[in-house]
C-alpha cells in the first residue's frame, strides 16, 4: 500500500484562506520549515531586503506553502526540492533589480555550482549552497537526480535570457513557461513523488503540461 504524508487541514480555522475544496498538509511540517529556514539563512544577508521577503512569503497562518502544495511528496527528498526552490525565488529578489547582463552572469555563476567541469571558483553563498545540495541529492538518488539537475542547469541557462519585447502571446509563452519556472517545477515534483515515466507517456501529457505551464506563467506574471 502506498505511504500517505499528508493529512487534513482544518480550514474552518482560517476561512479566507481556503475554498471550499478538502485541502491537506504534509505530515513533516517541522522538516520543511527547517529545510525552508536552512536556505533562507545560508542564502541571503541577515536583515537583508531579500531575507525579509523570503520571511513574508512564509508567513500565511496555516502552514508553509511547500508542505500544502506537496503532501504526498517524500520527505527525504522534498526537502531538498524546498532548498533548490526557495534559492530558485532568491535568486529571482536579487536578479530582478540587477541589469540585465549582470544577472545572465549571476545565472552562469550559479549554473558552475551544478557543473564542476565548469566551475571557476567565484564563489558565493548561493553557488555553494547549490553544489552541497546537489551532492546530497545525487547521493539520495543517483539514477534520477542527474536527468533533474539537467533540467535545472537548463532552466538556470534559460532564464532572464532575451530582452525582446514580445508582441503576441503566441510569441511570449513558449519564453515565458520555462521562465516561469514550470518545467522545473515539475520535474522536482515527479523526483520527490518517486515518479518515474518513460518518453511515450510524457508525450502523451506534454499537452495537459504545457496548458498548466501557461496558466502558471500567466498567474506568475499577474502577481508580480
Amino acid at each position: 500500500m502506498v505511504p500517505i504524508h499528508s493529512i487534513p487541514v482544518d480550514t474552518s480555522r482560517v476561512l479566507s484562506y481556503f475554498s471550499y475544496l478538502p485541502v491537506r498538509i504534509h505530515k513533516e511540517v517541522a522538516a520543511i520549515d527547517a529545510a525552508t529556514m536552512d536556505a533562507i539563512e545560508r542564502c541571503t544577508a541577515l536583515g537583508s531586503k531579500e531575507y525579509k521577503q523570503s520571511l513574508y512569503r512564509h508567513s500565511n497562518p496555516f502552514g508553509n506553502p511547500y508542505a500544502l502544495c506537496h503532501g504526498e511528496c517524500n520527505i527525504g527528498k522534498l526537502k531538498y526540492f524546498v532548498k533548490i526552490i526557495e534559492l530558485i525565488w532568491i535568486d529571482d529578489d536579487i536578479t530582478e533589480e540587477l541589469a540585465h547582463v549582470d544577472a545572465l552572469e549571476d545565472h552562469e555563476v550559479l549554473r558552475q555550482g551544478l557543473r564542476h567541469e565548469y566551475d571557476l571558483n567565484m564563489n558565493t553563498a548561493k553557488k555553494v549552497f547549490l553544489q552541497e545540495v546537489k551532492d546530497r541529492m545525487l547521493t539520495l538518488d543517483p539514477v534520477n537526480t542527474p536527468a533533474l539537475l539537467m533540467t535545472l542547469d537548463h532552466y538556470l541557462k534559460e532564464y532572464d535570457s532575451s530582452e525582446e519585447d514580445f508582441q503576441t502571446l503566441e510569441e511570449y509563452l513558449p519564453y515565458e513557461i520555462p521562465l516561469a519556472g514550470y518545467r522545473v517545477c515539475a520535474h522536482l515534483t515527479k523526483w520527490a513523488m518517486d515518479i518515474h515515466i518513460d518518453d511515450t507517456e510524457l508525450e502523451a501529457v506534454l499537452e495537459f503540461e504545457w496548458t498548466l505551464g501557461g496558466v502558471l506563467a500567466f498567474t506568475n506574471d499577474y502577481f508580480s
